[in-house]
């Protein structure tokens, strides 16, 4: 995920050899590319279009998901250019179905954590966290739906639509 997201091209890697080899290089230089999402002009990196928002969802990064892919024009523009509109709204099914899961267990664990116990106030903020990244999810599959069949008919409508 580390990779598809580009974190190490522009930054070194921590590095500790432990077999046979005493030292730390901290400083190693990996020569990670870049993962952009347009390389040239006319090609998109697929790879990371179709795998980084199913790592990132089913991993539970759901708020990361949310503002980094689905509230991103460029990202969603990009997909639906060379995949579909279809992938995208599959990755938002996905991505409210697992939130909504993840939701429902930790409302269910603090239920039982706090019956009759005083109520944690962190806890309330996790969940009520997770419910706005909910909302969000819920309102850009809206949003997108509402503007399928134009979407659909050409993906340079995204931008005006959404």
């Amino acid at each position: 995920m580390c990779f598809l997201k580009g974190i190490w091209s522009t930054q070194c890697k921590p590095l500790q050899l432990i077999k046979g080899k005493k030292g730390s290089y901290t400083k190693a230089v990996r020569q990670v590319p870049s993962q952009p999402i347009k390389i040239s002009e006319t090609l998109y990196n697929t790879r990371k279009l179709t795998e980084l928002p199913h790592h990132l969802i089913n991993s539970g990064q759901f708020e990361t998901v949310l503002n980094e892919l689905f509230c991103d024009p460029d990202w969603l523009y990009a997909k639906c250019l060379t995949l579909t509109l279809t992938s995208v709204m599959e990755d938002l099914k996905l991505a409210d179905a697992l939130c909504n899961e993840l939701l429902r267990s930790k409302m269910a664990g603090i239920k039982v954590s706090s019956s009759g116990k005083q109520k944690n106030t962190q806890d309330e903020v996790v969940l009520e966290t997770e419910r706005k990244v909910l909302e969000g999810i819920r309102l850009v599959s809206r949003m997108i739906l509402l503007a399928a069949d134009s979407i659909r008919k050409d993906p340079v409508n995204l931008p005006v639509m959404v």
